[in-house]
C-alpha cells in the first residue's frame, strides 16, 4: 500500500527517547539493570556522539567528533581507551543503523520515575542544512 511507511519513516516516527534507549545498548546493556549514574553517563556519552555524526551527516564536518575524541584521550587510562571503544561503536551503530534520523538532541536528562524505572525526556529539533 503506497500509505505505509518504509522502515526508516517508521523509525523516525518512533519516539526519540525509546530510539536512544535502544542506541545506548552497548553502553547500558539491560536498561532495567542500569543504575541511575550509569544511564546518565551512558546516556551523555551516547547522546554527544549522536550529536557529532548528525553533524557530520549535514555539515559535512567532522569537527565535533575530533573534539569528542580529543576530550576522551584526556582522560588516564584505561579510561580514554574504553571512551574511544564507545565512540567509536556509538558513531558506527549511528551511522550503520539510524543514519535516516537527523534529530538533534538539544537536552536530555535520565531520571527514576516512581517505581524505581529510569525515564529519559529529551529537547530536540532538526538542524537547517
Amino acid at each position: 500500500m503506497a500509505d505505509d511507511p518504509t522502515a526508516e519513516e517508521a523509525d523516525q516516527e518512533r519516539p526519540l527517547p525509546d530510539v536512544l534507549w535502544e542506541f545506548a545498548s552497548p553502553w547500558l546493556g539491560d536498561i532495567e539493570k542500569a543504575t541511575l549514574r550509569e544511564a546518565q553517563a551512558g546516556m551523555d556519552l551516547a547522546t554527544m556522539v549522536w550529536n557529532a555524526v548528525v553533524l557530520e551527516q549535514i555539515k559535512g564536518t567532522s569537527e565535533a567528533m575530533r573534539a569528542l575524541r580529543e576530550h576522551a584521550l584526556t582522560m588516564p587510562p584505561p579510561g580514554s581507551h574504553e571512551m574511544l571503544e564507545y565512540i567509536d561503536v556509538y558513531r558506527q551503530r549511528k551511522l550503520s543503523k539510524y543514519a535516516d534520523d537527523l534529530r538533534v538532541i538539544r537536552e536530555h536528562e535520565v531520571v527514576k520515575a516512581e517505581g524505581g524505572a529510569l525515564r529519559l525526556t529529551l529537547e530536540y529539533g532538526r538542524l537547517k542544512e
